[in-house]
């Protein structure tokens, strides 16, 4: 599962682990993926070349799923999102 999380929100909260455990972060699933860029082939890959595009904006991590959840338990992930 990937998340980001705003460079901004990072700051205010003082590292990763804080921004995610207060909810400042969005989460890219695969059919997010594939529906967020459609331009491209709708891969991982674009959604690198996204945060290449925008490295001082945010940070994209790649968690296990089980530590998502860890970090922030209250997480839903929409049905149309999975």
């Amino acid at each position: 599962m990937f998340i980001e999380v705003s460079n901004d929100e990072i700051r205010k909260a003082g590292g990763v682990k804080k921004a995610i455990q207060a909810g400042g972060f969005n989460v890219w699933t695969e059919k997010r993926i594939k529906g967020a860029f459609r331009k491209g082939c709708g891969t991982v890959q674009d959604l690198r070349l996204y945060y290449h595009n925008n490295v001082g904006r945010c940070t994209i991590l790649d968690l296990p799923e089980a530590e998502v959840y860890e970090l922030y338990p209250s997480l839903i992930i929409p049905a149309d999102f999975l």
